[in-house]
């Protein structure tokens, strides 16, 4: 339901409508389209930017190929008659794949695309119980009433509500990518919207058991070449045995193997399901199927993220312009105007009211006298002040860790700018759900890897993990700037753009002033090496300062 607000739409009006017209596209799931090749994020944090990696393979639908790597000397068969998700051993990174079937098939050769370094990160900074992504953009519920959640760089996880616990599936799963922007669960699983295309994914077992192997596979990638108005996909809804699909230029549905667009070129930023098997499309404005026909009173200069049809007469939107507007015979009425440039990402009806992700304006509750009840910020339990979804549904929340007693609320799952939580409405208490200790979209600044792996986070947080621990230990009081972090012996080097901190045995601190803005540092064969705008430094030891490299 919730779109990305990370796209802009399109700026001219052009509206194809096909929907009754021929030309529709017959799909094969089971064909070998979208064979890919993933590197497979490494275990330990010494390995991170080692010379060779696993790699994952991946094709749609359930046909066995043999699988060949490209060497010096010609195509190698690794191995036989093997199926979709297929693990190499290591071989050197972006090595090239292809794979061979009967009758002489031959696929054309693809590149192991390295596993893309937040979702890395984060795995290997937390469990994958965890979600792993930051940024919740995202949320679902299935028919059992778990949250799927979709994050911008961590890929798609879903909540048993009772233990907190989460299974993740990501681009070294077989999405086709990280940054997932829509969810629409099914009976078994879900499709998934990502910035890379479609994603079908069938469960394999309950939230939570991610540590035994996947939790899900994804047997089936569909994009643009399959016939989809775009690969970005923002927004999806089922209706009946049919699959409607938003995009950033256009909407398209799929109903068995047929796959059609019937809106383009425009972004789609919401699709609800209304009465008698109706759509409503949110887009640069609001659209109305199967009519096909523009819904007066919200005209093209409105990004309508969301809809809530009213029981009576008149519908809610959530809009970036105006914030929350009620639409009725074709006016717009003021509800909630948003804060700053930003209005409302999303809605949600809960009981006689209605709640709003008011993006940076917090969670917001609007009576039904369409006036302001309250807001929830940060300091409420929030936690991030900006809301990007709000989805009405009930958790059984552990009444105690020593039994399993429950206790049942109604009210709403949350998706902020830093995780998933959920609003208890008759307790007014929010629950956050755990993130990864560093979860995908946090600011890393520097990373490094040797008998103390280490990582810089954002608001000049060092993250370190302790080579007789493996839990990943935060350090708070660093000043803001912090540009990298290394440790050289008995010696850690703290590095800003205008200074460096040498921390030597017993907390003997020594600050550097240099003459120049740093913008670079690294240390080789123990040596600290900066570069800046006036030049390049190197650490003297004998001397116990930095020394200006004299220009040749």
């Amino acid at each position: 339901m919730q779109s990305s607000r990370t796209r802009r739409t399109m700026g001219l009006f052009t509206l194809l409508l096909l929907l009754f017209s021929p030309g529709a596209g017959a799909l094969d799931l089971n064909t070998s389209q979208h064979f890919r090749a993933v590197e497979v994020n490494p275990s330990r944090w010494t390995m991170l930017f080692a010379p060779r990696r696993n790699v994952r393979l991946f094709w749609n639908g359930d046909a066995r190929y043999d699988i060949q790597l490209l060497t010096g000397k010609g195509w190698k068969t690794l191995t036989r008659n093997t199926a979709s998700g297929w693990t190499s051993n290591r071989v050197r990174r972006a090595a090239t794949f292809r794979m061979t079937g009967e009758d002489g098939f031959v696929s054309p050769p693809v590149q192991a695309q390295p596993v893309t370094p937040p979702a890395a990160i984060a795995e290997l900074a937390g469990p994958r119980q965890a979600i792993l992504g930051r940024s919740v953009v995202d949320i679902e519920l299935d028919k059992e009433g778990r949250p799927w959640v979709a994050t911008l760089e961590g890929g798609v996880s879903w909540l048993d509500p009772v233990s907190g616990k989460a299974s993740t599936i990501t681009f070294e799963d077989g999405l086709p990518s990280n940054r997932v922007i829509s969810v629409a669960p099914t009976s078994w699983g879900a499709w998934v919207g990502t910035a890379g295309g479609l994603a079908r994914v069938q469960v394999n077992h309950p939230p939570g058991g991610h540590a035994a192997g996947p939790a899900a596979d994804v047997t089936v990638v569909l994009g643009e070449v399959d016939g989809l108005a775009d690969d970005y996909v923002q927004a999806l809804t089922t209706l009946g045995d049919k699959l409607w699909i938003g995009t950033y230029r256009g909407l398209s549905f799929m109903q068995g193997t047929e796959l059609r667009t019937i809106l383009s070129p425009w972004s789609v930023f919401s699709l609800v399901k209304g009465a008698d098997e109706r759509i409503w499309v949110g887009y640069e404005g609001l659209l109305g199927l199967p009519e096909a026909e523009p819904i007066e009173g919200v005209d093209s200069g409105l990004d309508v993220y969301d809809i809530e049809v009213l029981p009576g007469t008149g519908t809610l939107l959530a809009t970036l312009q105006e914030g929350v507007v009620l639409l009725t015979e074709g006016e717009r009425i003021p509800v909630w105007s948003g804060r700053g440039d930003d209005g409302a990402y999303a809605l949600a009806r809960l009981g006689s009211n209605y709640l709003a992700a008011g993006a940076n304006g917090g969670l917001v509750s609007i009576g039904p006298s369409w006036k302001v009840l309250r807001t929830w910020h940060p300091r409420d339990g929030l936690p991030s002040p900006v809301v990007n979804e709000v989805v009405p549904g009930i958790a059984k929340i552990a009444a105690s860790e020593k039994t399993n007693t429950t206790e049942q609320g109604a009210g709403a799952w949350l998706g902020t700018e830093a995780g998933v939580a959920y609003l208890d409405s008759t307790k007014e208490h929010i629950r956050a759900y755990p993130l990864s200790r560093l979860p995908a979209g946090t600011r890393v600044t520097s990373t490094c890897a040797s008998r103390h792996p280490c990582l810089v986070g954002e608001s000049g947080v060092l993250h370190h993990r302790s080579p007789l621990s493996r839990g990943l230990r935060s350090r708070t009081g660093i000043d803001e700037g912090l540009l990298a972090f290394f440790r050289s012996g008995a010696t850690s080097w703290f590095v800003y753009q205008d200074r460096v901190l040498q921390r030597r045995p017993f907390h003997r601190d020594v600050i550097h002033r240099i003459d120049s803005d740093i913008r670079a540092a690294i240390i080789s064969k123990g040596v600290l090496w900066l570069g800046g705008e006036a030049g390049a430094f190197r650490f003297d030891r004998r001397l116990q300062q930095f020394s200006r490299l004299a220009s040749t």
